[in-house]
């Protein structure tokens, strides 16, 4: 727990309630890293997730442009408070790079880099400043690490945009009880967010019989969550070459499990159990031919091949020589042209 005491450069601006100006002093934080996420209370990760989801691994930090759109024009007493900071960040960003954003942020954990947040509070004193005196939310803030940030670091060269698997639910809508038992039971998002724009204190206590069951069950186990992906230690553990999984879908390649099968195949001592999980002879479409004959002039064990087809080492011949060798037959069979 961090007092707002120790971050706030500025003392005489408490007490605040300004959500805007408290995350204008994160980086203020003592001990924080320099690489870090920020989660308002309404983001929640849906599944395991790893720092390459949010960080790139030369530092670059990655944000996630939502297709909502800041309204164009300018801060109006009609806008709520969220387009009004979104309306003068963009300001900052046409005044310092020439460059018009349109794109709202979506609701997601943030990845943030402390330099640049420092570089910010240097670049646009003055705003910064005005926003972390506001003990309520005003037509002058900005929303640094939600939006400013981003676009910043963007321009500067020290972040892309990059996506997720995510849903948005306002809780105050009719149709939000389905759209929770949806995603309790697919449990196929990397992040969700769980709003409330319209809710008055009278729905209270339906939000409270909306949420509680949801949240208990979802997160009451981790089983359920690991049945649903592949987390990186289990990727790492299955198969040699990240580039086997499908990211998106978070599915084991059954090509990568197989690599890692037939690795584990060939270093097995002559003479003991095959390994669990190794398809035998007749539980799958690749058999194991494991006889000493079996093997190929490399002295290596075959690689998996369709049962009924000979024992063929495929190390002896290159792939583009293969290929090659296959167009001449080809070539041979179809005869002139």
């Amino acid at each position: 727990m961090v007092s707002h005491r120790e971050i706030f450069t500025d003392p005489a601006a408490l007490p605040t309630f300004n959500s805007h100006a408290i995350e204008s002093q994160l980086h203020h934080i003592d001990g924080l890293a320099e690489h870090f996420l920020y989660f308002n209370d309404d983001v929640f990760l849906g599944r395991e997730m790893a720092p390459g989801d949010f960080f790139l691994a030369n530092g670059l930090t990655q944000f996630f442009p939502s297709p909502a759109l800041v309204p164009l024009g300018p801060p109006s007493s009609d806008d709520v408070p969220v387009s009004i900071a979104g309306k003068n960040n963009r300001a900052l960003i046409q005044e310092r790079f020439g460059t018009t954003p349109v794109q709202k942020m979506r609701h997601v954990p943030h990845a943030l880099n402390r330099t640049v947040l420092s570089e910010i509070e240097d670049e646009f004193a003055e705003q910064h400043r005005a926003t972390a005196g506001q003990r309520f939310r005003s037509p002058e803030d900005i929303a640094i690490p939600s939006s400013l940030y981003h676009y910043y670091a963007f321009h500067t060269g020290r972040a892309l945009a990059g996506d997720l698997e995510y849903v948005y639910i306002d809780v105050s809508l009719p149709n939000a009880g389905n759209r929770l038992d949806r995603l309790l039971l697919s449990r196929d998002r990397d992040v969700f967010c769980l709003n409330d724009t319209l809710s008055t204190e009278e729905d209270f206590d339906r939000s409270t019989r909306l949420l509680h069951p949801f949240l208990e069950s979802y997160f009451s186990s981790a089983e359920p969550v690991r049945a649903a992906c592949v987390t990186t230690r289990e990727l790492r553990d299955r198969t040699s070459d990240p580039a086997h999984c499908c990211r998106r879908s978070r599915r084991h390649c059954r090509g990568g499990l197989h690599h890692r099968l037939r690795r584990q195949e060939e270093a097995r001592p002559e003479g003991s159990a095959p390994g669990p999980g190794f398809p035998t002879r007749g539980e799958g479409r690749y058999e194991r031919r494991s006889d000493h004959a079996d093997r190929g002039p490399s002295g290596r064990r075959p690689v998996l091949h369709e049962p009924g087809a000979p024992a063929v080492d495929r190390r002896q011949r290159p792939r583009g020589q293969r290929l090659r060798q296959l167009r001449r037959e080809l070539g041979r069979q179809q005869g002139p042209r």
